[in-house]
C-alpha cells in the first residue's frame, strides 16, 4: 500500500518522466549514482563503462533511459535493459534535491508500464537480500523494500562462479569482499 501511496504522490506533486537520450541528464545521473555510491559505501561501475553502455545500446533500443525532472530539473532516474521479451532495472538513482517526491518509485512504475506496453513478459529487479537479513538493520533492505513493494515473485538462480585469471589480484580482491562483509556484518 505504502508504494500505490509514493507513486500517487509522485504524480500529484508534478514529477514528469521520460525516456531519454540526452546525454546531459544521462550525465546528471551518473553523478546521482556516484553521490550514492559514496554515501552508501558500495562500489559503482566506472562511469566510462557506463557512458559507453548507455551510448551503445540505447542506439538500438536494446537501452532505456527514464528521467525524473521536478520542476524542470532531473532529480532521479533508472536505466533498464529491454532484451528477448524481459526488461531488466540495472542502475537506478536519485538525487539528494528529490525531497519528498516519491521520484524513484514514479520511475519504476513508467518503466514497468512502457516494458508492459512493449510486449515484454517479464520485468526482472536484479535481486533482493535473503529473508534472513531482510530488516531495517541490513544494508540492503532499503532497496529490497523498494523492489519487493512493486510485488512480483522471487526467482533463484544459481550464483555467479568467478574463474581466476590472475590468481593473485583474484586473492586480493576476495580478502576485500571478506572484509567489506565483516566490516558492515548486521548493517
Amino acid at each position: 500500500k505504502n508504494t500505490r501511496y509514493y507513486l500517487k504522490k509522485a504524480q500529484k506533486v508534478g514529477v514528469e518522466i521520460s525516456i531519454s537520450q540526452d546525454k546531459d541528464e544521462f550525465e546528471e545521473f551518473l553523478n546521482m549514482l556516484e553521490g550514492i555510491a559514496n554515501k552508501k559505501d558500495f562500489n559503482m561501475l566506472p562511469k566510462s563503462y557506463l557512458r559507453a553502455q548507455f551510448e551503445l545500446l540505447i542506439k538500438d533500443g536494446l537501452l532505456k533511459f527514464f528521467c525524473a525532472k521536478y520542476k524542470g530539473k532531473p532529480v532521479a532516474g533508472g536505466v533498464f535493459a529491454f532484451y528477448n521479451n524481459e526488461s531488466s532495472y540495472l542502475h537506478g538513482a536519485s538525487s539528494d534535491d528529490v525531497g519528498d517526491t516519491q521520484a524513484p518509485y514514479l520511475v519504476q512504475w513508467e518503466a514497468i508500464k512502457h516494458a508492459k506496453n512493449s510486449g515484454m513478459k517479464v520485468h526482472n529487479f536484479w535481486g533482493v537480500v535473503e529473508d534472513k537479513n531482510y530488516h531495517p538493520g541490513y544494508s540492503g533492505f532499503g532497496y529490497s523494500n523498494f523492489k519487493k513493494g512493486f510485488g512480483g515473485y522471487l526467482e533463484e538462480y544459481m550464483r555467479t562462479q568467478d574463474y581466476a585469471y590472475n590468481p593473485i589480484m583474484y586473492s586480493l580482491f576476495r580478502f576485500n569482499e571478506w572484509y567489506r562483509k565483516v566490516k558492515y556484518k548486521g548493517n
